[in-house]
């Protein structure tokens, strides 16, 4: 992690919230997008969550990717 992306996380982590991510994740033409089973029907979003203390944002970025679609993706 860079000096800018640890001022932006300390600074996202002022009120205890940790830093959030929202990667798009695209193969060929294709978007990776998920469902939430409190969605209405045909509501979609790319995965997103928060960075984990001490994490950095490309492992956080991965991780994310990976808990909500299952999918093992490069950065």
């Amino acid at each position: 992690m860079n000096k800018i992306e640890f001022d932006l996380l300390k600074w996202s982590m002022r009120t205890g919230r940790s830093h959030d991510v929202t990667p798009f994740v695209f193969h060929n033409s294709n978007v990776a997008v998920i469902r939430k089973p409190s969605y209405p029907e045909g509501v979609y979003r790319p995965p997103s969550g928060g960075i984990e203390p001490g994490e950095d944002f490309e492992s956080g970025i991965k991780r994310e990717i990976y808990e909500e679609t299952g999918l093992h993706t490069e950065i």
